[in-house]
């Protein structure tokens, strides 16, 4: 079990497959979950947003169960101001150059994940590809 002095990072499919039984991440989501119950989460705003959308207020269970897990350790939410008129221009840029397709979610949470201010310990994504020269220029964990 990790320690609860780590900060993790999750993207928003994390979060999905931890909370649907139907996703077809929600085992290995739970594994990773019982390894880092510990940790403290960092919930960027646009993950919330995505996460905690229309669909997913009609579980109660789903909505119960998240606020649980946002609670238990502290939980840190980040703030995206800084990041999101960039954000905005990139994946336009991208889009419109084919260079790659990225969500302005992700390119948020791209943004956050090059922050050296931010501190992070390990980052949870089923979506590698949009994420790794990130992590791995920072050097930030994998957490699978």
């Amino acid at each position: 079990m990790a320690e609860i002095n780590r900060f993790i990072l999750a993207d928003s499919g994390f979060w999905f497959a931890l909370l649907n039984s139907r996703d077809e991440y929600y085992d290995q989501a739970n594994k990773i979950e019982k390894e880092i119950s510990n940790c403290k989460f960092l919930f960027p705003w646009p993950v919330l947003y995505e996460v905690v959308n229309s669909k997913f207020v009609k579980s109660q269970h789903q909505v119960v169960e998240f606020e649980r897990m946002m609670k238990r350790t502290s939980s840190i939410l980040i703030h995206d101001e800084k990041y999101r008129e960039g954000c905005v221009d990139s994946v336009f840029d991208w889009a419109r150059e084919k260079k790659r397709a990225i969500s302005l979610v992700d390119s948020v949470i791209r943004e956050i994940l090059s922050d050296d201010e931010i501190r992070i310990d390990g980052f949870i994504t089923f979506n590698l590809k949009d994420f790794s020269d990130v992590i791995s220029k920072r050097r930030i964990p994998l957490i699978s």
